[in-house]
C-alpha cells in the first residue's frame, strides 16, 4: 500500500517532496525512495497521478514524469484505478484544462516510431478509457458543469470517436451534454 507521507505529497502537490525523493542520499548512494516506492497504490488502487491529478495538482504531476523513464511513466498515465479511472478522469473532474492537456500531451510524447505499434496495442489512449460506469474522460467532463465544457471540448479534439461512445446507461456524450446543460454554466 502507499506510504503515508507519499500520498500526503500528492494529496498537497508538494513538488519539493519528488526532488527529495528521487535525490540520492550520500551515504546510502540511493536515492531515498526507489521507483517501487512511488509506484505503489493506494487501498483503492490509485497510483501518485491519480491522487496528485484529483486535487488539480499539475506541477506535482509534471515532476513525477519527469523523474520516471518511460515505462513508468506509460504506466502511470494510463493505469486505472478500482473504479477504472485513469488519472484522466479524474482530470476531467477537476473541470482543468491544463491538466488534461498536460496528461494527453505527455502521454503522445512517450511513443518513438520503434515502439508505437506494441504499446497502442497494449495501452489504450486514456481518452478512449472506459470506466466501470462505461464514462470515458469527455462523458465525465460533461457530467461536471461550468468550466468542464473547455476540457470536454479539448478532449473531443483530442478523440473525436469517443463522441459516439454510450455508457452503461446507453448516454453519448450529447446526451450528457444536453441533460446537464451547458448553456447556462457557461
Amino acid at each position: 500500500m502507499m506510504k503515508r507521507e507519499i500520498y500526503q505529497a500528492a494529496a498537497s502537490g508538494n513538488v519539493e517532496f519528488v526532488k527529495e525523493a528521487k535525490a540520492k542520499d550520500v551515504e546510502a548512494s540511493a536515492a531515498i525512495y526507489s521507483d517501487d516506492d512511488l509506484l505503489v497504490l493506494t487501498i483503492r488502487g490509485n497510483n501518485i497521478i491519480h491522487v496528485a491529478a484529483r486535487f488539480g495538482h499539475l506541477d506535482f504531476i509534471k515532476a513525477v514524469l519527469e523523474c520516471f523513464e518511460l515505462p513508468h511513466q506509460r504506466k502511470l498515465i494510463c493505469e486505472t484505478n478500482s473504479d477504472r479511472d485513469t488519472p484522466l478522469h479524474l482530470a476531467a473532474k477537476q473541470r482543468t484544462q491544463a491538466l488534461a492537456e498536460l496528461l494527453i500531451t505527455s502521454y503522445h510524447r512517450l511513443f518513438t516510431s520503434e515502439d508505437k505499434e506494441v504499446e497502442v496495442e497494449t495501452l489504450p489512449s486514456p481518452w478512449t478509457v472506459e470506466n466501470w460506469d462505461g464514462n470515458t474522460p469527455l462523458h465525465v467532463a460533461l457530467m461536471n458543469g461550468g468550466k468542464s465544457i473547455q476540457v470536454a471540448a479539448y478532449l473531443l479534439g483530442v478523440g473525436p470517436e469517443v463522441a459516439v461512445y454510450t455508457n452503461r446507461l446507453e448516454q453519448t456524450p450529447l446526451h450528457l451534454a444536453v441533460m446537464y446543460d451547458f448553456k447556462k454554466s457557461r
